[in-house]
């Protein structure tokens, strides 16, 4: 007898055990959701401040997704919202900051699909400029 434990996908096909010159083989059908990403998650690129919308598609209607920040689940609250309709999920993250910065990874019945979020800082003078006359052709040194 075979067993095979935690039957998948890539298990079908045919089997087969030849014992004191019998031969049996028998055919192994896995039966199940084949479910794919129609629709992979796509790195994203948007400016501090923006919103950042991650859109899904999956092969199968009303298949929960959950999604994740660096392998931590994402929670809904005022900056992410999180919206699915039949086959189609999507992840809004709202007033980005430089602290969004990470890998985005959708899961769905084992499945997994990540994208790249980056966030693009706004510009910032980190020391103010300082006056300087010269006259002539005289050096002119900053400290």
């Amino acid at each position: 007898m075979l067993v095979i434990n935690n039957c998948q996908f890539n298990d079908e096909g045919n089997y087969s055990i030849e014992a004191l010159g019998k031969k049996s083989t028998a055919t192994l059908t896995v039966e199940g959701m084949r479910l794919k990403f129609e629709l992979p998650l796509q790195d994203q690129t948007e400016k501090e401040g923006n919103t950042a919308r991650f859109e899904l598609e999956i092969s199968h209607e009303n298949v929960p997704v959950t999604w994740y920040k660096n392998e931590v689940k994402f929670h809904v609250s005022r900056t992410v919202l999180i919206h699915s309709r039949r086959k189609k999920h999507t992840l809004e993250i709202k007033e980005l900051t430089l602290d969004d910065i990470c890998q985005v990874k959708a899961e769905a019945k084992g499945i997994l699909s990540m994208a790249k979020l980056t966030v693009i800082g706004n510009p910032c003078f980190v020391a103010l400029l300082k006056l300087f006359v010269i006259q002539g052709f005289a050096p002119c040194y900053s400290t």
